[in-house]
């Protein structure tokens, strides 16, 4: 069976990716802006939530064996 899409348990708040990641909300809001973010979810205005397995393969997508490797990222290019 399919996982719903909305699933609440799956859903990060700002500041829980934040904690997560160890980045401010700031840090996050600024780069919603730019676009290097995982993708989220616009409930309203204010209101933004990521969902797990997006923040997952995001945060997969930067993984690096030494410092010297310059890597394709799949996320635009962008590196946290």
């Amino acid at each position: 069976m399919k996982k719903p899409f909305l699933n609440q348990d799956t859903l990060l708040s700002t500041e829980q990716l934040a904690q997560r990641t160890g980045f401010t909300t700031r840090f996050w809001e600024a780069r919603r802006i730019s676009g290097d973010t995982p993708p989220f979810i616009r409930l309203g205005r204010r209101a933004i939530r990521y969902r797990s397995e997006d923040v997952e393969k995001w945060l997969s997508a930067r993984l690096f064996n030494n410092t010297s490797d310059k890597g394709e990222s799949k996320n635009n290019g962008g590196t946290v």
